[in-house]
């Protein structure tokens, strides 16, 4: 029997699966069975180079999922055990002379004394030897059991092929199947509010879950989805009302790493130079080629990586501050990548510094995208409570509390140069038993998003600062306590 050569042709990443190709030469014949195919593939052809397919048959079967592998795994086997046969015989030999010289000494009751100190330094010496053959047979016996466990590893099942092809005049047999695979990018920004600039390294973390390994000289990512098999089905339509914000609200337990301790990222400037790959655009996506040797051990227990690409865009920055929900101010990049981004994990530096840590959406060519990128440091909001008054009044039998509370919410830009700012600041609503007689801002929010949340789009200079006057007055039952 025949099999596919351990290194595929080429192997194609999707976002879900991957397709692989292979081949293997063939003299001139009609009837071939061939072995080296994983059981877990699916969308399987095959062609030759001449000729044509008369018929094909796929056959599970257990075997070597590495061929190479096997061979030198039951060749050590084999040297383990001619070696442990030879250490046990020597043992076996030195344990009989032993034996034998300790009988002649209970048998010679006459002199004891005498025959112990003519034969005491042999029986010691035998004794030292078979102490040291024993741990040496001990480890061997580890090993063994070692070598055992990888070659039933290696055994997986596989599938067969029997193909019966017509004209076949010599030259390669092709296949190609889709085994379970995937590729995730990784990203890693870097951004510069005061350059205008966003730095991006971008890297392809692959796996592959099927049953056999995968190694190969070509591998192509692509972010296109799967090839597809159907056209979409209706999906209901159901209009709910959900609210709109502009930009990237925090709330930061949900979007931000909150890195109070430095966390420096100096060891990631000393990558060593990435390798060049190939970059093809088409109509829905990008696709990279990587030359170069790549293995992956089968069901997700390893993880190759192929450098893509480093790109410099020229980004506009705008903060979001949300003093009553952080002190701190977060920041975003709009930027407009020349190529498609796939959805992958993303980490954001700020001076060196991690800010943020989440999943990208991913993003198309020529389309702007909007990068949250953690907290901002020297953007900072701070609420201060000016005046609070109350007075109790009686309105027929019940009396009430009137309360007039003055909060000046300030934004400060801390940097050196000008930056957008976003100013989100709550409206409160009645609740229980107390009623909003007013709430007034000054100046007056550009925006009601709904839900109690004003907004104001600002543009600050270096150190320059933005005060928001509220005014809240209510009314509630005498005694009541407020949660303000």
């Amino acid at each position: 029997m025949l099999f596919f050569p351990l290194i595929a042709d080429s192997v194609i990443f999707y976002v879900g699966e991957a397709e692989v190709h292979r081949s293997i030469r063939l003299q001139r014949g009609e009837t071939f069975r061939i072995g080296g195919l994983p059981a877990d593939m699916s969308d399987f052809r095959v062609w030759p180079s001449s000729g044509y397919v008369l018929s094909y048959s796929l056959k599970d079967t257990v075997l070597p999922s590495d061929r190479d592998r096997y061979d030198s795994l039951r060749l050590i086997l084999r040297l383990v055990d001619h070696k442990l046969s030879r250490i046990n015989g020597r043992y076996g030999r030195l344990k009989y002379e032993k034996d034998l010289l300790l009988s002649y000494l209970t048998k010679d009751v006459r002199e004891p004394a005498k025959a112990l100190l003519s034969l005491s330094n042999r029986i010691e010496r035998n004794s030292v030897l078979m102490d040291s053959l024993k741990a040496i047979s001990d480890s061997l016996t580890r090993l063994k059991k070692d070598l055992k466990r990888q070659i039933d590893s290696v055994n997986t099942n596989q599938t067969i092929l029997k193909v019966n092809l017509k004209g076949f005049k010599g030259g390669k047999l092709f296949v190609s199947y889709r085994i379970p695979a995937s590729w995730t990018p990784s990203y890693v920004f870097r951004v510069h509010p005061e350059r205008g600039k966003l730095k991006m390294e971008a890297v392809a973390e692959v796996s592959n879950y099927s049953s056999t390994p995968i190694v190969t000289e070509r591998a192509v990512v692509t972010t296109s989805p799967p090839p597809a098999s159907s056209a979409p089905k209706h999906i209901k339509w159901v209009l709910r009302d959900i609210p709109r914000y502009y930009g990237y609200p925090p709330p930061p337990s949900a979007r931000v790493l909150e890195a109070e301790a430095e966390e420096i990222a100096a060891v990631l400037e000393k990558k060593p130079a990435m390798p060049p790959v190939q970059k093809v655009f088409t109509y829905i996506s990008t696709r990279y080629e990587y030359r170069g040797r790549i293995r992956l051990e089968p069901m997700g227990r390893s993880t190759g990586q192929i450098p893509l690409f480093k790109r410099t865009y020229k980004a506009d920055y705008f903060t979001v501050a949300y003093p009553e929900i952080s002190r701190r101010a977060y920041i975003n990049a709009v930027f407009t990548p020349d190529e498609d981004l796939a959805p992958g994990r993303a980490q954001i530096y700020l001076d060196q510094e991690l800010t943020a840590s989440f999943r990208y959406d991913g993003g198309r060519r020529g389309l702007p995208d909007t990068l949250f990128a953690g907290y901002d440091p020297f953007i900072t909001g701070k609420i201060k409570l000016v005046s609070q008054k109350r007075k109790d009044r009686r309105e027929g039998k019940k009396y009430f509390t009137v309360e007039t509370r003055v909060e000046e919410i300030t934004v400060k830009n801390g940097r050196k140069v000008k930056m957008p700012v976003v100013v989100y600041v709550r409206k409160p609503f009645a609740g229980g038993n107390v009623n909003v007689i007013h709430v007034r801002f000054k100046p007056k929010p550009e925006k009601d998003l709904g839900d109690g949340l004003m907004m104001w789009e600002v543009e600050l200079k270096p150190e320059e600062k933005f005060v928001i006057r509220r005014e809240i007055k209510v009314k509630y039952p005498k005694g009541a306590t407020l949660n303000w």
